[in-house]
């Protein structure tokens, strides 16, 4: 979680590392308040995140980008080249498990690695 001075909460991510990859973590979703966009707080927030001693053993992360998430597709093509890991992309989820209204876009997966640890943040 990412607070500004006066408080505010201005993001937050939700991750976990899957049981089958433990040295994965799958980012659920990156959420950053409008007011603090355009700053890097994101890729801030996953470099802090990735950072953390305990998961120092972490060598992939993975995440589900819409086709469309421009910003986001920013955020984590910039993380990759910081980390120097390779950014792969293949389908995940199709647009039909998200309803019959056709709507939404096929969900991809992101997968960045491997890569060395990322040193300890502060």
């Amino acid at each position: 979680m990412a607070e500004s001075a006066g408080g505010n909460i201005d993001g937050f991510i939700s991750a976990y590392i899957p049981p089958t990859s433990p040295d994965t973590l799958f980012v659920w979703q990156v959420a950053v308040h409008e007011r603090a966009r355009g700053h890097g707080l994101a890729g801030a927030m996953l470099r802090h995140l990735l950072g953390r001693p305990g998961l120092a053993h972490i060598r992939q992360l993975e995440t589900t980008v819409g086709p469309d998430n421009q910003p986001s597709r920013r955020t984590f093509t910039s993380l990759a080249s910081d980390l120097g890991a390779h950014i792969a992309e293949q389908p995940l989820f199709g647009k039909q498990l998200f309803g019959h209204d056709g709507d939404h876009d096929d969900e991809m997966l992101l997968r960045i690695g491997p890569f060395a640890s990322v040193p300890v943040a502060a």
